[in-house]
């Protein structure tokens, strides 16, 4: 088994959401997350806090919003669901994939592959 932890800008969900849901992929966790990589941000309008009004100044955030899917999936899932996620026009995003050793059900008392 195989975890998948995928990070794209949040307009970008849906269509992953869609790639996951057209391999057979039931089990999905959304988040939204805010970090930084390699890649300079780009400046966004400065908003006061407190205030309804933008003051014409640009910054650059130290951390960018994104969000965050995570499933866990058969490995033999792995290669044709990242060359669908590659054909969506997906800006900045990454995909990490790690084993996953164990899993279980609490409820069903199901393990491993069975459990997912």
């Amino acid at each position: 088994m195989k975890r998948v932890d995928i990070y794209v800008p949040y307009n970008n969900v849906s269509e992953v959401t869609m790639v996951l849901h057209k391999h057979d992929i039931g089990g999905i966790t959304l988040s939204d997350v805010r970090g930084r990589g390699k890649i300079p941000h780009t400046a966004i309008p400065e908003v006061v806090s407190g205030e309804w009004h933008m003051t014409g100044k640009r910054i650059v955030p130290e951390y960018v919003q994104r969000s965050f899917i995570s499933a866990i999936m058969q490995e033999s899932q792995i290669k044709r669901l990242i060359d669908d996620l590659r054909k969506i026009n997906v800006e900045r995003g990454k995909v990490f994939v790690s084993d996953v050793t164990e899993a279980y059900d609490l409820s069903s008392g199901e393990e491993g592959e069975k459990a997912l």
